[in-house]
């Protein structure tokens, strides 16, 4: 059985769809029904007080949208942006979320067989281990395979990260409070 195939239009729905995209030389990939858009590199606006990966927010058509840099989620070496750097907008949830990689790669059509689950790693015995739920599985096709990324859970760490960071700057607000400290320039 060929894993890659052209899609006859009568086939259609027994392919699955993935963009697929490079991170310091590994394929990775998202299912291309979450993809809004692919887009060259433009100037991000960094934001205070975010993980490292979040690297700031881009204006989108009206839309502010979060900006995540693959690269240093997963512990890769950060490098230079340049003109082959791609923005992909994914729709995660109802909202949308950018995602830097170092360049885009394919359009993969493949059969649902071809997309293996995600290996089971044991357990893991440090915090700079990998986590599971980001990997949804294997795309295999020919020699070639790519890690398929699950977009919900990618970003359910920075969201969990970014609430108890609201948290904790409530928590300090409210001791600074009680303990009649104001912000500098308050009066």
């Amino acid at each position: 059985m060929e894993l890659f195939q052209v899609k006859k239009e009568s086939e259609e729905e027994s392919f699955e769809q993935f963009l697929t995209f490079m991170l310091d030389k590994q394929e990775f990939g998202v299912q291309l029904r979450r993809v809004q858009e692919i887009r060259g590199y433009t100037p991000i606006m960094p934001l205070p007080h975010v993980p490292p990966h979040i690297i700031g927010v881009i204006n989108l058509r009206g839309t502010v949208v979060p900006v995540v840099d693959l690269r240093i989620k997963f512990g890769k070496p950060p490098v230079e942006y340049t003109k082959f750097t791609v923005i992909v907008i994914a729709k995660v949830g109802a909202k949308g979320m950018g995602l830097i990689v170092d360049s885009v790669s394919d359009v993969l059509s493949v059969l649902p067989d071809a997309v293996e689950a995600a290996p089971d790693f044991g357990s893991a015995p440090d915090a700079r281990s990998v986590d599971r739920k980001v990997i949804k599985g294997i795309i295999k096709t020919g020699d070639r395979m790519a890690v398929l990324l699950d977009l919900d859970n990618l970003t359910a760490s920075d969201q969990a990260a970014s609430a108890a960071e609201l948290a904790t700057l409530s928590e300090l607000d409210g001791a600074e409070a009680a303990a009649g400290l104001q912000p500098v320039g308050a009066n």
